[in-house]
């Protein structure tokens, strides 16, 4: 996997670049990474992590000439890779097209090929289908079932041992973010401290952006970072399969439940094509293979739900992004 890591300044003007050499773990995989370096002053490093696991070109096809899904980079890109396979290999057989996996970096990138419809279906963020149903001509196909519930909610972390209560206890300390997209681990998190009157900026030492849940828990857990914003589900699942790692970690802040990410498809996509896929995916939970691939994804079944499942998202969206316009 290729690791290339930016930094960008938290004060305009007056900054200086340090290199820093971080190589996280992909959890699952179990295989231990890590080297970092801290600058002293308050900035904002970006981690990029640019592995993508893809199919062939992303220009247009004929219509249902193949089917091409990404799965934002919620977790990094080798475990999604991982976890999906079997998934996309069971629609190709059952929509009977070749189907392709599509990775990117960044949600917006993936949020980008919906609204150019270089993808038939993606499953996303929840901060990234409100931005993209906006912006993007994004519309709502269905959503994951899990623990008899289509919700989740974003866990502040901190070191188990460290002596840290509450997002208070975060104050003057350095913190990971997933993506500017993300709800759980950048939306969430934000409007806590605008309610405060505060900004990530003034709030935080300094701040990181991972990327991914699993990178986010995994840079608390070696100690990177004092805290981090994370999905409940990747939090959850990762108690289950790597116990050790959860258990170097304590939850110290939890949200209200947000709609849990969606799957989603470019409204443009012909109505055909767009009930065959949902029928699909509704009914997967009554055949065995299909309950097997699901149980693997920690998934019960998939649903439809309105769209009003989503307003609170929206709400706390447009107050962080105007908060933003107005210190731009």
């Amino acid at each position: 996997m290729r690791c290339g890591i930016e930094s960008v300044s938290g004060q305009r003007g007056l900054w200086r670049r340090v290199v820093v050499v971080l190589q996280l773990v992909l959890v699952c995989v179990g295989v231990s990474q890590l080297l970092a370096g801290c600058d002293q002053s308050k900035e904002v490093k970006k981690i990029s992590l640019t592995e993508k696991v893809e199919g062939g070109g992303e220009e247009k096809a004929p219509v249902g000439s193949r089917l091409r899904i990404a799965v934002s980079a919620i977790i990094s890109p080798r475990e999604t890779f991982d976890s999906y396979r079997d998934l996309i290999k069971y629609l190709e057989r059952r929509m009977g097209v070749p189907t392709e996996l599509v990775q990117r970096e960044t949600y917006q990138e993936v949020n980008e090929l919906i609204g150019k419809r270089q993808l038939e279906m993606a499953f996303i963020c929840t901060g990234a289908y409100v931005e993209g149903q906006a912006k993007q001509n994004m519309e709502l196909l269905v959503v994951p079932v899990v623990k008899g519930e289509s919700v989740y909610y974003s866990y502040i972390i901190a070191a188990a041992q460290a002596n840290i209560q509450g997002l208070e206890g975060l104050r003057g300390k350095s913190f990971a973010f997933t993506d500017p997209l993300s709800n759980t681990g950048y939306l969430a998190p934000s409007y806590l401290l605008l309610q405060k009157n505060e900004t990530p900026e003034r709030f935080f030492q300094k701040t990181i952006l991972t990327h991914s849940h699993d990178r986010s828990i995994e840079a608390v857990a070696k100690g990177l970072v004092d805290g981090a914003a994370v999905d409940s589900l990747v939090y959850d699942a990762l108690a289950e399969t790597n116990p050790q790692l959860i258990a170097q970690l304590k939850i110290i802040g939890r949200s209200p439940p947000f709609g849990i990410p969606p799957v989603v498809i470019p409204k443009e996509l012909p109505a055909a094509e767009k009930e065959k896929l949902r029928a699909l995916l509704l009914v997967m939970h009554e055949d065995p293979e299909g309950r097997e691939i699901l149980r693997k994804l920690k998934i019960e079944r998939f649903a439809q739900v309105e769209d009003s499942l989503y307003d609170s998202v929206r709400e706390m969206f447009n107050k962080v992004r105007a908060q933003a316009l107005n210190q731009g």
